[in-house]
């Protein structure tokens, strides 16, 4: 007995939408473990921005300016161990008339030493200088989805605040990792 073709072709559709979900299923997992493994090796790294460079610095000045400038201004150089300091370039590149780096990535040796900087951050309240956690692209994505919840509730008198990219009203999370 033969299937009529709109048969074959309905079956070959469905098909073709089951295998569909089986493929996006397994890349969403793919995508998660990519960014955990991201997550993973940001996890000790402080991303720093406003810092002032001369143009053409060298590592080796970087990680003199980084010592001198930051960690003896917060009084945490003899307590946090620098393994790495390196510019991160807007789309991989500097701007050539400012010769400008987005940010500084600063690699420290643990997730204390990372924890000791930023609760040091205090000491430097009111100069121009950012301090934040290295975060990933879908961190960011996450955290600027969130941003309008966490200026409703600051505004609203609520205790806000971020723990990498997880906004917590009132000690408790309201932002889910995107998927």
């Amino acid at each position: 007995m033969a299937k009529s073709f709109d048969t074959m072709q309905d079956s070959g559709e469905k098909w073709k939408e089951v295998v569909g979900r089986k493929v996006d299923k397994v890349a969403n997992k793919v995508d998660w473990a990519t960014n955990a493994d991201l997550v993973k090796a940001r996890e000790i790294n402080i991303r720093v921005t406003r810092l002032t460079m001369s143009k053409g610095e060298t590592s080796k000045q970087l990680m003199e300016l980084v010592q001198t400038e930051l960690l003896d201004r917060l009084k945490v150089a003899d307590r946090v161990q620098v393994r790495k300091v390196q510019r991160q370039m807007p789309s991989g590149r500097l701007d050539k008339a400012t010769d400008k780096a987005l940010a500084v990535i600063i690699m420290l040796a643990s997730v204390h030493d990372k924890l000791t900087v930023l609760h040091a951050r205090k000491g430097l309240q009111g100069s121009q200088l950012g301090f934040d956690e290295d975060l990933t692209p879908a961190q960011h994505a996450q955290k600027r989805a969130a941003w309008a919840t966490f200026k409703e509730a600051k505004e609203a008198g609520e205790r806000v605040y971020w723990c990498g990219a997880d906004l917590y009203i009132n000690h408790k999370v309201v932002n889910s990792p995107t998927a």
